[in-house]
């Protein structure tokens, strides 16, 4: 028989590499609208869909505001090219979806142990496959600060992720520890407990830990269990800034968004919105200088950055003369608050023709820390700031939202049935001849690599 599709993750894969895959190969038919396995089976195959369609079933596990638990909910739909089952395999768990067929489908399946020996021969690191599928379905799962990053960062955000495999009772971090990563719930179940009482249950398609991300020295305020085997992807606060390295106004959104009346100062003054609202505050308390002068260096140091021809070194001089001139000089139309050695420091470097794109940065530095505990923090109560969060959206746990907030916690795809239609009642039928296929994560269409025979 003579096949051809086109699987993403083989593109880089060599033809000898590929015939020992395809020599593993077996065909199974299987009707439409037959059950090809239930969430819980073993799992023993590899798949590949090469005609027809699946659509990915799971039961949900937590309450949510459109499902009871045990409602089926679609996760989506696997067509000619998509693959499926190697989660289960490698990670030698149970299947995590049921899978049910939409038209009569072709399915090529390929054993465990040949799945593994392939993997071996060919070298594939099937981790970074997997953490690449799982930062695909972000989308579906709506995880909302997420957005704010370009979809062509996805691959950097997966090779930044680690996946943890977690047995029941397994405590991924206990109330009063550091908290230095958030994690997203790709399978199973976590319970949540503070003071030993459970608060809330989270499930696939949750998060959680995502405090962490935006404030400094955060001590965990609940313990976090697994209440079931459980997959979680976690990355650290160092890796998810990183992606937000050339568009810090959108890691400000996101970390006002989270951390609500925690916010720090930074948050603030790298959002439009909210630094307009501060520098109104501020006007009231006659204390405009410092977050002027954090505006002129914080643009001269991104020209500074730039500058390399004569014209624009040039400029830059000029930059730094009108700071020097309206901030830092003894006769300076607006002092700000800053050390003599700082000054000293500053006016040296101009003087002697050592300008830099840093030559501000103690100084910038130590203004905002001072604009930090003398300003901020009576600003944080104003009752224009609490506006400003209401208005702007936050992220709440969903058993805290308010009409105002963005839901998090859940997964978009707990608030689509199926076709509209799907409910507890649902009924599935189990193909004869069907064997059990894990259906973790589903792969966007593949383009790259076609499978002929």
């Amino acid at each position: 028989m003579i096949f051809s599709i086109q699987v993403t993750f083989l593109s880089k894969i060599s033809d000898d590499h590929l015939d020992l895959l395809i020599q593993g190969l077996n065909y199974q038919a299987v009707r439409e609208h037959e059950v090809v396995c239930y969430e819980g089976d073993a799992a023993e195959d590899f798949y590949i869909v090469y005609s027809g369609e699946v659509e990915i079933f799971r039961f949900a596990e937590v309450a949510d505001n459109l499902y009871k638990v045990g409602d089926p909910v679609s996760l989506g739909f696997a067509r000619s090219g998509n693959w499926f089952g190697e989660m289960a395999l490698v990670m030698d768990t149970e299947r995590t979806a049921t899978v049910i067929t939409k038209d009569p489908t072709l399915l090529l399946k390929i054993s465990r142990s040949a799945f593994q020996s392939f993997l071996k021969c060919a070298k594939l690191d099937i981790n970074e496959v997997m953490r690449s599928r799982i930062i695909q379905s972000f989308k579906a799962f709506n995880i909302p600060f997420f957005q704010a990053i370009p979809e062509s960062k996805f691959a950097k955000i997966a090779q930044a992720c680690t996946i943890m495999n977690l047995q029941p009772g397994q405590t991924v971090f206990a109330q009063g520890d550091e908290g230095d990563k958030f994690y997203i719930v790709s399978r199973g179940l976590i319970i949540v407990q503070k003071d030993r009482k459970e608060l809330v249950r989270i499930g696939s398609g949750s998060y959680f830990g995502e405090v962490a991300l935006v404030l400094e020295e955060c001590p965990r305020t609940a313990t976090c269990v697994a209440a079931k085997k459980t997959t979680l992807l976690s990355m650290s606060k160092e890796n998810f800034r990183g992606f937000f390295e050339n568009n810090p106004e959108a890691l400000a959104d996101v970390e006002l968004k989270i951390a609500g009346e925690k916010a720090q100062i930074r948050s603030v003054i790298y959002h439009s919105k909210a630094k307009k609202i501060f520098m109104k505050y501020l006007e009231d308390q006659l204390a405009t200088e410092s977050l002027f002068f954090w505006e002129d260096v914080r643009r001269f140091r991104k020209e500074g950055k730039i500058a390399s021809n004569p014209t624009q070194i040039d400029q830059l001089k000029k930059r730094a003369k009108y700071i020097i001139d309206t901030y830092i000089s003894a006769n300076s139309e607006n002092p700000v608050n800053i050390s003599s050695n700082q000054q000293t420091e500053i006016l040296t470097k101009f003087e002697s023709g050592n300008v830099s794109h840093d030559m501000f940065v103690r100084a910038e530095t130590e203004i905002v820390r001072l604009l930090d505990r003398d300003k901020f923090y009576q600003f944080k109560r104003s009752e224009e700031f609490h506006k400003f969060l209401v208005e702007n959206g936050q992220y709440q746990d969903s058993t805290n939202g308010g009409k105002n907030s963005i839901r998090r916690g859940g997964s978009l795809l707990l608030q689509k049935k199926a076709n509209g239609q799907a409910s507890s009642e649902t009924r599935f039928h189990r193909s004869s001849s069907a064997r059990a296929i894990d259906a973790d994560i589903l792969s966007k269409n593949g383009a790259d690599r076609k499978i002929t025979s």
